[in-house]
């Protein structure tokens, strides 16, 4: 499982900005990286990352992560 979390900013008349964060969850890396991909040809798109389930209640871990295993989740980005 990968989530792809993103941020949205929009800049206020009085001078701030209002941030408002997102995330969708995908079942193969190809398919996060096509979202991925499509944020950022947006413009209102302030961040943007994508992101392997290491432990979670809600979904599998990515295959092959274990905690600590940067090397691996870096490689596949």
């Amino acid at each position: 499982m990968y989530i792809v979390a993103y941020s949205v900013r929009q800049d206020c008349p009085d001078g701030s900005f209002f941030e408002d964060s997102n995330w969708s969850t995908f079942e193969t890396f190809e398919e996060a990286q096509k979202e991925y991909e499509a944020l950022l040809d947006l413009d209102e798109i302030y961040t943007a990352s994508i992101c392997g389930v290491i432990k979670s209640t809600d979904y599998s871990p990515t295959e092959n992560n274990k905690i600590g295993d940067l090397d691996r989740l870096n490689q596949d980005l």
